[in-house]
């Protein structure tokens, strides 16, 4: 049994590991990934992030849906940060918000679409 966590474990950080050396801007489909899995932790996400409070509040007033929000705010930081909006950041602030299930599903989709050569453009 210890043997088995013993390999999922260095799997996983294996896997970790390499998203922190992705190049380049962070793609819509991340975010789009990402929006959708903590629509309901979307502040907490911008804030996170650095999404100044005046910002989340006119992407409150102007978006109904929680997913939508998530995907504004996301996409804001995006714009503002430039350069900056990498893979690692944003999977730090999904850490933060402590949703596991949205850094699993974000792990997952990373490995499965923009790691090991294995990346699709949009």
């Amino acid at each position: 049994m210890q043997q088995k966590c013993v390999q999922y474990f260095f799997h996983h950080s294996r896997q970790l590991s390499l998203w922190l050396f992705l190049p380049g801007p962070i793609e819509s489909c991340c975010l789009a990934l990402v929006a959708k899995a903590v629509a309901n932790n979307w502040k907490w996400l911008g804030r996170s992030l650095a999404v100044p409070e005046t910002t989340i509040s006119n992407i409150q007033t102007e978006n109904e849906s929680q997913e939508e929000r998530s995907y504004q705010v996301l996409d804001n930081w995006r714009r503002s940060k430039g350069s900056k909006a990498t893979v690692h950041s944003l999977m730090k602030a999904v850490q933060e918000v402590g949703d596991v299930d949205a850094m699993e599903r974000f792990d997952r989709h990373l490995g499965e679409h923009h790691v090991e050569g294995t990346a699709t453009s949009e």
